[in-house]
C-alpha cells in the first residue's frame, strides 16, 4: 500500500542468506503479465502457495504457510482457542484466517469467495468495515 522496495540485484551468497517469508510480484503495466506466472507455478519446487489478486498481482509464501497458521500460533502463543478469534478480510489471502476463526468477517469490498464464507458482511468497505466489525462483537 504504497510501501515497496525498489528492485535491486541480489547476489548469489546473499541470496543464501536470505530468508524469505513473502514475495508479492506486481504488474501495474496493464499488459496482464501476471497471468502468464500460472504456468510457471508449478515448478517451483518446496511447494509454495500462490494467491493471485486479480491480474494485478501475486503473492508466493511457503507452502501451508498463511495468515490462518500465522493467527494459530498466535492464539496458541496467548493460550486462546482460534473459536475466541474475530478475523476480518477483504482479499484471498484472508480465506483461511476467516474461514478457521470463531468469528469470521468481510468488509464490503472484500471478494466474492470471502463473503461466501464469512459469517457477517459489513456494509462498510476497509478500515471503516473493521471498525464496524469491532464494533459490533467486541465492544
Amino acid at each position: 500500500r504504497g510501501s515497496y522496495h525498489p528492485l535491486r540485484s541480489i547476489s548469489p551468497a546473499e541470496w543464501d542468506s536470505l530468508h524469505v517469508d513473502k514475495v508479492i510480484i506486481m504488474d501495474d503495466t496493464g499488459d496482464n503479465r501476471i497471468p502468464l506466472l500460472r504456468a510457471e507455478e508449478e515448478s517451483i519446487p518446496g511447494g509454495a502457495a500462490f494467491t493471485h489478486y486479480s491480474d494485478a498481482a501475486v503473492e508466493i509464501t511457503p507452502g501451508g504457510v498463511n495468515k490462518a497458521t500465522g493467527l494459530a500460533r498466535l492464539c496458541n502463543y496467548l493460550s486462546i482457542d482460534m473459536s475466541e478469534v474475530l478475523a476480518v478480510g477483504d482479499n484471498n489471502n484472508d480465506l483461511e484466517m476467516v474461514r478457521q476463526a470463531g468469528i469470521g468477517v468481510a468488509v464490503a469490498n472484500a471478494r466474492p469467495e470471502l463473503k461466501a464464507l464469512a459469517d457477517y458482511i459489513c456494509e462498510q468497505p476497509g478500515p471503516d468495515g473493521v471498525v464496524e466489525a469491532i464494533e459490533k462483537y467486541c465492544l
